[in-house]
Protein backbone atom coordinates (compact mmCIF):
# COMPACT_ATOMS: atom_id res chain seq x y z
CA UNK A 1 0.00 0.00 0.00
CA UNK A 2 1.34 3.44 -0.92
CA UNK A 3 2.14 5.70 1.99
CA UNK A 4 1.38 9.39 2.02
CA UNK A 5 4.27 11.57 0.87
CA UNK A 6 4.78 14.31 3.42
CA UNK A 7 8.39 15.09 2.49
CA UNK A 8 9.28 18.78 1.88
CA UNK A 9 9.92 17.91 -1.78
CA UNK A 10 6.44 16.42 -2.27
CA UNK A 11 4.98 19.50 -4.05
CA UNK A 12 7.65 19.23 -6.76
CA UNK A 13 8.24 15.50 -7.18
CA UNK A 14 4.55 14.57 -7.04
CA UNK A 15 3.98 16.83 -10.06
CA UNK A 16 7.31 16.24 -11.80
CA UNK A 17 8.96 12.95 -10.77
CA UNK A 18 12.72 13.28 -11.22
CA UNK A 19 14.55 12.67 -13.50
CA UNK A 20 11.63 11.27 -15.46
CA UNK A 21 13.40 10.68 -18.78
CA UNK A 22 12.88 6.91 -18.81
CA UNK A 23 16.54 6.14 -19.56
CA UNK A 24 18.83 3.62 -17.85
CA UNK A 25 21.72 5.76 -16.54
CA UNK A 26 25.03 4.08 -15.70
CA UNK A 27 27.12 7.15 -14.78
CA UNK A 28 26.73 6.79 -11.00
CA UNK A 29 27.11 3.02 -11.29
CA UNK A 30 30.45 3.35 -13.08
CA UNK A 31 31.72 5.78 -10.42
CA UNK A 32 30.51 3.32 -7.77
CA UNK A 33 32.23 0.38 -9.46
CA UNK A 34 35.53 2.28 -9.58
CA UNK A 35 35.11 3.17 -5.90
CA UNK A 36 34.48 -0.46 -4.96
CA UNK A 37 37.54 -1.63 -6.88
CA UNK A 38 39.73 0.94 -5.13
CA UNK A 39 38.26 1.06 -1.61
CA UNK A 40 36.40 -2.19 -0.98
CA UNK A 41 37.35 -4.82 -3.58
CA UNK A 42 36.39 -7.65 -1.21
CA UNK A 43 32.74 -6.64 -1.57
CA UNK A 44 32.73 -7.40 -5.29
CA UNK A 45 33.13 -11.13 -4.60
CA UNK A 46 29.90 -11.33 -2.60
CA UNK A 47 27.00 -13.21 -4.17
CA UNK A 48 24.62 -11.56 -4.09
CA UNK A 49 26.03 -8.12 -3.42
CA UNK A 50 23.20 -6.28 -1.66
CA UNK A 51 22.93 -2.65 -2.83
CA UNK A 52 20.39 -0.02 -1.80
CA UNK A 53 19.82 3.17 -3.78
CA UNK A 54 18.31 5.46 -1.13
CA UNK A 55 16.30 8.32 -2.62
CA UNK A 56 16.20 6.56 -5.98
CA UNK A 57 13.55 8.80 -7.56
CA UNK A 58 12.40 7.32 -10.85
CA UNK A 59 15.00 4.56 -10.68
CA UNK A 60 17.09 5.51 -13.69
CA UNK A 61 20.39 5.33 -11.78
CA UNK A 62 19.10 2.30 -9.86
CA UNK A 63 18.60 0.50 -13.16
CA UNK A 64 22.12 1.53 -14.17
CA UNK A 65 23.53 -0.15 -11.04
CA UNK A 66 21.67 -3.37 -11.85
CA UNK A 67 23.02 -3.30 -15.40
CA UNK A 68 26.65 -2.60 -14.39
CA UNK A 69 26.68 -4.99 -11.41
CA UNK A 70 24.69 -8.05 -12.49
CA UNK A 71 25.80 -9.99 -9.38
CA UNK A 72 23.97 -7.44 -7.20
CA UNK A 73 20.56 -7.55 -5.60
CA UNK A 74 19.47 -3.94 -6.05
CA UNK A 75 16.75 -2.22 -4.03
CA UNK A 76 15.51 1.31 -4.77
CA UNK A 77 14.04 3.29 -1.88
CA UNK A 78 12.09 6.53 -2.25
CA UNK A 79 9.28 8.40 -0.51
CA UNK A 80 7.46 9.38 -3.71
CA UNK A 81 4.98 6.81 -5.05
CA UNK A 82 4.77 8.44 -8.50
CA UNK A 83 8.53 8.17 -8.94
CA UNK A 84 8.56 4.52 -7.90
CA UNK A 85 5.88 3.62 -10.42
CA UNK A 86 8.07 5.04 -13.18
CA UNK A 87 11.02 3.07 -11.78
CA UNK A 88 9.07 -0.19 -11.86
CA UNK A 89 7.97 0.46 -15.44
CA UNK A 90 11.58 1.19 -16.50
CA UNK A 91 12.76 -2.04 -14.86
CA UNK A 92 10.17 -4.04 -16.79
CA UNK A 93 11.04 -2.37 -20.10
CA UNK A 94 14.76 -2.89 -19.51
CA UNK A 95 14.34 -6.50 -18.28
CA UNK A 96 16.13 -5.75 -15.01
CA UNK A 97 15.39 -7.46 -11.70
CA UNK A 98 14.83 -4.55 -9.32
CA UNK A 99 12.88 -4.12 -6.09
CA UNK A 100 11.37 -0.75 -5.16
CA UNK A 101 10.23 0.19 -1.66
CA UNK A 102 8.40 3.33 -0.60
CA UNK A 103 9.93 4.77 2.58
CA UNK A 104 10.83 8.08 4.17
CA UNK A 105 14.59 8.09 4.65
CA UNK A 106 14.33 10.22 7.79
CA UNK A 107 12.46 7.32 9.46
CA UNK A 108 13.77 3.82 10.37
CA UNK A 109 14.50 2.28 6.98
CA UNK A 110 15.00 -1.22 8.35
CA UNK A 111 11.39 -1.37 9.47
CA UNK A 112 10.09 -0.21 6.08
CA UNK A 113 12.23 -2.81 4.30
CA UNK A 114 11.02 -5.61 6.59
CA UNK A 115 7.40 -4.61 5.96
CA UNK A 116 8.11 -4.80 2.23
CA UNK A 117 9.60 -8.28 2.59
CA UNK A 118 13.17 -7.24 1.75
CA UNK A 119 15.74 -9.18 3.77
CA UNK A 120 19.31 -8.21 2.93
CA UNK A 121 22.25 -10.16 4.35
CA UNK A 122 21.92 -10.03 8.17
CA UNK A 123 19.34 -7.28 7.67
CA UNK A 124 21.87 -4.82 6.22
CA UNK A 125 23.25 -3.85 2.84
CA UNK A 126 26.81 -4.23 1.58
CA UNK A 127 26.69 -1.01 -0.43
CA UNK A 128 24.44 2.03 -0.30
CA UNK A 129 24.31 4.88 -2.77
CA UNK A 130 22.42 8.16 -2.38
CA UNK A 131 23.05 10.65 -5.14
CA UNK A 132 21.69 14.17 -4.80
CA UNK A 133 19.11 13.34 -2.13
CA UNK A 134 20.34 14.08 1.40
CA UNK A 135 20.56 17.82 0.73
CA UNK A 136 16.83 17.83 -0.04
CA UNK A 137 15.82 16.56 3.40
CA UNK A 138 14.59 18.96 6.06
CA UNK A 139 17.28 17.44 8.32
CA UNK A 140 20.15 16.00 6.24
CA UNK A 141 21.89 14.63 9.36
CA UNK A 142 18.85 12.43 10.02
CA UNK A 143 19.26 10.92 6.56
CA UNK A 144 22.95 10.16 7.17
CA UNK A 145 22.01 8.47 10.45
CA UNK A 146 19.24 6.34 8.91
CA UNK A 147 21.50 5.16 6.09
CA UNK A 148 24.11 4.19 8.70
CA UNK A 149 21.55 1.90 10.37
CA UNK A 150 21.10 -0.30 7.29
CA UNK A 151 24.74 -0.58 6.10
CA UNK A 152 26.99 -3.44 7.20
CA UNK A 153 30.03 -2.52 9.29
CA UNK A 154 32.34 -3.40 6.38
CA UNK A 155 30.13 -1.68 3.80
CA UNK A 156 30.64 1.35 1.56
CA UNK A 157 28.43 4.43 1.14
CA UNK A 158 28.54 6.51 -2.05
CA UNK A 159 26.89 9.90 -1.62
CA UNK A 160 26.54 13.17 -3.52
CA UNK A 161 25.63 16.47 -1.85
CA UNK A 162 25.68 20.11 -2.86
CA UNK A 163 28.60 22.47 -2.27
CA UNK A 164 27.77 25.98 -1.04
CA UNK A 165 30.55 27.53 -3.14
CA UNK A 166 30.06 25.36 -6.23
CA UNK A 167 26.33 26.00 -6.31
CA UNK A 168 26.59 29.76 -5.93
CA UNK A 169 25.27 30.67 -9.40
CA UNK A 170 22.21 28.44 -9.06
CA UNK A 171 21.42 29.94 -5.66
CA UNK A 172 21.52 33.43 -7.16
CA UNK A 173 19.14 32.43 -9.96
CA UNK A 174 16.77 30.88 -7.40
CA UNK A 175 16.77 34.11 -5.39
CA UNK A 176 16.04 36.12 -8.52
CA UNK A 177 13.14 33.81 -9.46
CA UNK A 178 11.73 34.11 -5.94
CA UNK A 179 11.62 37.88 -6.39
CA UNK A 180 10.44 37.94 -10.01
CA UNK A 181 7.85 35.15 -9.84
CA UNK A 182 6.71 34.90 -6.21
CA UNK A 183 3.47 33.15 -7.23
CA UNK A 184 4.86 31.29 -10.24
CA UNK A 185 4.42 27.54 -10.72
CA UNK A 186 7.35 25.20 -11.17
CA UNK A 187 6.65 25.28 -14.89
CA UNK A 188 6.58 29.11 -14.95
CA UNK A 189 9.97 29.31 -13.27
CA UNK A 190 11.50 26.73 -15.61
CA UNK A 191 10.22 28.57 -18.68
CA UNK A 192 11.68 31.84 -17.35
CA UNK A 193 15.10 30.23 -16.92
CA UNK A 194 15.03 28.98 -20.50
CA UNK A 195 13.45 31.98 -22.21
CA UNK A 196 15.52 34.62 -20.37
CA UNK A 197 18.71 32.53 -20.39
CA UNK A 198 19.23 33.05 -16.69
CA UNK A 199 21.65 30.14 -16.48
CA UNK A 200 24.88 29.74 -18.42
CA UNK A 201 24.18 26.01 -18.61
CA UNK A 202 22.11 26.66 -21.70
CA UNK A 203 24.78 28.28 -23.90
CA UNK A 204 26.94 26.59 -26.52
CA UNK A 205 30.18 27.72 -24.89
CA UNK A 206 29.10 26.41 -21.50
CA UNK A 207 28.27 23.08 -23.10
CA UNK A 208 31.77 22.90 -24.58
CA UNK A 209 33.32 23.85 -21.23
CA UNK A 210 31.28 21.19 -19.43
CA UNK A 211 32.29 18.55 -21.96
CA UNK A 212 35.99 19.42 -21.56
CA UNK A 213 35.71 19.20 -17.79
CA UNK A 214 33.92 15.86 -17.96
CA UNK A 215 36.58 14.43 -20.24
CA UNK A 216 39.21 15.47 -17.69
CA UNK A 217 37.51 14.84 -14.34
CA UNK A 218 34.34 12.90 -15.15
CA UNK A 219 31.71 11.77 -14.66
CA UNK A 220 32.59 9.23 -17.32
CA UNK A 221 30.84 9.64 -20.66
CA UNK A 222 28.80 7.07 -22.48
CA UNK A 223 27.66 8.73 -25.67
CA UNK A 224 24.80 6.33 -26.33
CA UNK A 225 23.21 7.36 -23.04
CA UNK A 226 23.85 11.04 -23.74
CA UNK A 227 21.99 10.74 -27.05
CA UNK A 228 19.11 8.89 -25.36
CA UNK A 229 18.80 11.53 -22.67
CA UNK A 230 19.01 14.37 -25.21
CA UNK A 231 16.16 12.83 -27.19
CA UNK A 232 13.94 12.10 -24.18
CA UNK A 233 14.96 14.80 -21.71
CA UNK A 234 12.14 16.42 -19.75
CA UNK A 235 13.57 19.94 -19.58
CA UNK A 236 10.85 21.34 -17.35
CA UNK A 237 11.51 18.57 -14.83
CA UNK A 238 15.27 19.11 -14.77
CA UNK A 239 15.05 22.90 -14.58
CA UNK A 240 12.48 22.70 -11.80
CA UNK A 241 14.66 20.33 -9.80
CA UNK A 242 17.63 22.68 -10.19
CA UNK A 243 15.99 26.06 -9.62
CA UNK A 244 12.74 25.44 -7.73
CA UNK A 245 13.17 22.56 -5.30
CA UNK A 246 11.14 23.44 -2.17
CA UNK A 247 13.81 22.12 0.21
CA UNK A 248 17.53 22.38 -0.39
CA UNK A 249 20.72 22.63 1.65
CA UNK A 250 24.27 23.24 0.47
CA UNK A 251 27.34 22.75 2.60
CA UNK A 252 30.84 23.81 3.43
CA UNK A 253 32.91 20.67 3.63
CA UNK A 254 33.80 21.08 7.30
CA UNK A 255 30.05 21.17 8.00
CA UNK A 256 29.84 17.74 6.40
CA UNK A 257 32.75 16.43 8.49
CA UNK A 258 30.79 17.44 11.60
CA UNK A 259 27.73 15.55 10.35
CA UNK A 260 29.86 12.49 9.55
CA UNK A 261 31.24 12.38 13.10
CA UNK A 262 27.78 12.80 14.67
CA UNK A 263 26.14 10.10 12.55
CA UNK A 264 28.82 7.38 12.48
CA UNK A 265 30.78 7.88 9.27
CA UNK A 266 34.46 8.05 8.33
CA UNK A 267 35.41 10.02 5.21
CA UNK A 268 37.09 7.67 2.70
CA UNK A 269 37.78 10.20 -0.06
CA UNK A 270 36.35 11.94 -3.08
CA UNK A 271 35.25 9.70 -5.93
CA UNK A 272 37.53 9.48 -8.92
CA UNK A 273 35.80 10.65 -12.08
CA UNK A 274 33.20 12.33 -9.88
CA UNK A 275 33.46 15.69 -11.66
CA UNK A 276 36.31 17.22 -9.65
CA UNK A 277 40.04 16.73 -9.14
CA UNK A 278 40.69 14.65 -6.02
CA UNK A 279 43.98 16.35 -5.11
CA UNK A 280 45.82 19.66 -5.42
CA UNK A 281 48.15 18.13 -8.02
CA UNK A 282 45.23 17.27 -10.31
CA UNK A 283 44.00 20.84 -10.04
CA UNK A 284 47.21 22.69 -10.95
CA UNK A 285 50.89 22.23 -11.70
CA UNK A 286 51.86 25.75 -10.68
CA UNK A 287 54.44 25.38 -7.84
CA UNK A 288 53.32 28.47 -5.93
CA UNK A 289 49.66 27.51 -6.16
CA UNK A 290 50.49 23.98 -5.02
CA UNK A 291 52.34 25.34 -2.01
CA UNK A 292 49.27 27.32 -0.99
CA UNK A 293 46.87 24.46 -1.61
CA UNK A 294 48.90 21.92 0.33
CA UNK A 295 48.99 24.22 3.35
CA UNK A 296 45.19 24.34 3.47
CA UNK A 297 43.02 22.16 5.69
CA UNK A 298 41.50 19.33 3.66
CA UNK A 299 37.96 20.71 3.98
CA UNK A 300 39.04 24.14 2.71
CA UNK A 301 40.80 22.49 -0.25
CA UNK A 302 37.62 20.67 -1.24
CA UNK A 303 35.63 23.91 -0.94
CA UNK A 304 38.13 25.66 -3.19
CA UNK A 305 38.03 22.89 -5.79
CA UNK A 306 34.24 23.08 -5.96
CA UNK A 307 34.45 26.87 -6.34
CA UNK A 308 37.19 26.79 -9.00
CA UNK A 309 35.50 24.15 -11.12
CA UNK A 310 31.94 25.41 -10.54
CA UNK A 311 30.94 21.94 -9.44
CA UNK A 312 27.48 21.82 -7.89
CA UNK A 313 28.63 19.26 -5.36
CA UNK A 314 30.89 16.38 -4.39
CA UNK A 315 30.62 12.63 -4.88
CA UNK A 316 32.45 10.91 -2.06
CA UNK A 317 32.73 7.62 -0.22
CA UNK A 318 32.14 6.94 3.47
CA UNK A 319 32.83 3.93 5.69
CA UNK A 320 30.94 3.17 8.92
CA UNK A 321 32.67 4.16 12.16
CA UNK A 322 31.78 4.85 15.76
CA UNK A 323 29.45 7.74 16.47
CA UNK A 324 31.11 10.68 18.19
CA UNK A 325 28.80 12.19 20.82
Amino acid sequence: MNQGNVAPTAPLYSQLPYPGDGVVRTTSARILLEGLRERAPELLSRRPLWIADVGCGTGEATAGIARMLPQARVVGIDVNAASLELGRALAVRSKLDLTFVQADMTQPLGEALRRAGVSAREGRFDVITSMGVLHHLSDPAAGFARVREILREDGLFQVYVYSKFGRREVLQVRELLDRALPEGTFQDRARAVRSLRLSRKHTLWEGVRTLRKRLRFGPPLRFGEIVQVAMRRSRITHLSDTFSNPCEHSFLFDELFTIFARTGWAFAGLAKQGGLPTSAEEHTRDPRALELLKAMPQAALFDLLAFAHRAAGWTFFLRPTKIVA
